[in-house]
């Protein structure tokens, strides 16, 4: 079931992050792109604790392109809110 989720959650995510990656910051965009291949690779992962750890850093990156598609180009702050990942 959590493999399924995350299988989902990345598959949306590199879908918005294909249409709307663009307003990230250049550093954002390589953290959410780092952020793919480490999912991917925890779709093949034995146990639970790759997947948990994928879905947690998604779903920031979820987050952020959330936020960047909300919010005006003028008033798009450039400070990353992947440092926690």
């Amino acid at each position: 079931m959590l493999r399924n989720k995350l299988e989902s959650l990345l598959r949306n995510t590199q879908k918005s992050f294909t249409k709307f990656g663009g307003v990230l910051s250049a550093n954002d965009q390589e953290i959410a792109e780092r952020v793919f291949g480490e999912a991917e690779s925890a779709l093949t992962a034995e146990g639970i604790e790759p997947i948990n750890k994928a879905l947690t850093a998604l779903e920031r990156v979820a987050g952020q392109l959330t936020t960047a598609m909300m919010t005006p180009a003028n008033e798009s702050d450039q400070s990353s809110e992947f440092t926690k990942l």
